[in-house]
């Protein structure tokens, strides 16, 4: 009778892909949704204080353009790189098929462009309200931050900078801030974040809260993050349809960067 060495075992999961499975399954613990929120702001911050600010200075270029650039570096291959990583298939294909949810399109297409609109509209009007507040925050609360004066958009941060440069800043951020990050967030936190929440019905509220906190270069807009994005992310939620956020995202932050590079080029916020 053959012994227990005879029979062919079943090789024991690696580290690696027992973590994969964790992370991949089903509702998260706190202590691992808190971790997969927060941890990916961090290598933005360290990209912009140890790579792009030096280099964005050194070069005379406005220090917005530092932060685009260090969402860039910091954002896309760390979230981007976690899903297909999860993805992986034997035979070395990757797939976010059972990593990102909310993918099957359940609302119709006239629908959605009537909910994406009303959002857009929403978060153009609830910026409006809250930016006097945003900025009081930043010059009273957080003007200790190094780059307080530097991480925003607005015309006032180009002041001094040639007109050439802040096009180039402009454009460059509106195809990687306005296209390449939002999209890149949106499958992260909403397609693959927001369905393995163990928050119940709070879990638009917690997901919106803790992708306002990601953001640690800008702590001042929690609240007017949370206020813009609670509804788009409340409806992609309910509705299990990602390309509500994911469009208004995309479309708040491309008309917010060609507003600024038509101002520009139009002449009205040359430094």
């Amino acid at each position: 009778m053959p012994g227990p060495s005879s029979f062919s075992r079943r090789p024991a999961p690696s580290t690696a892909g027992r973590l994969r499975s964790a992370i991949e399954g089903g509702r998260h613990s706190w202590a691992t949704s808190l971790a997969l929120h927060l941890l990916p702001g961090v290598p933005i911050v360290l990209a912009y204080l140890l790579l792009t600010g030096p280099l964005v200075r050194a070069i005379g270029y406005p220090p917005f353009l530092a932060w685009v650039l260090a969402m860039c570096l910091g954002l896309v291959p760390v979230q981007l790189g976690t899903l297909f990583w999860l993805g992986a298939r034997p035979g070395g294909r990757r797939s976010l098929r059972g990593v990102v949810a909310y993918a099957d399109r359940p609302i119709r297409r006239w629908p959605l462009v009537g909910v994406v609109t009303g959002l857009v509209l929403w978060t153009f009007v609830a910026g409006s309200v809250a930016q006097p507040v945003d900025r009081v925050l930043q010059e009273r609360v957080f003007a200790w931050l190094p780059w307080a004066s530097e991480v925003s958009g607005t015309t006032g941060a180009f002041t001094g900078h040639a007109e050439s440069k802040v096009v180039t800043t402009l454009a460059v951020s509106l195809i990687l801030s306005g296209v390449l990050g939002p999209v890149t967030e949106e499958l992260y936190f909403r397609g693959f974040l927001l369905p393995r929440l163990p928050a119940g019905r709070w879990a638009p509220a917690v997901n919106t809260a803790l992708f306002s906190l990601y953001h640690f270069w800008t702590p001042w807009q929690f609240f007017s993050r949370v206020l813009l994005f609670l509804p788009a992310v409340w409806c992609t939620w309910r509705g299990r349809d990602l390309r509500v956020s994911l469009w208004v995202h995309v479309i708040g932050n491309t008309t917010g960067q060609l507003l600024g590079l038509i101002a520009v080029t139009a002449g009205l916020a040359s430094g």
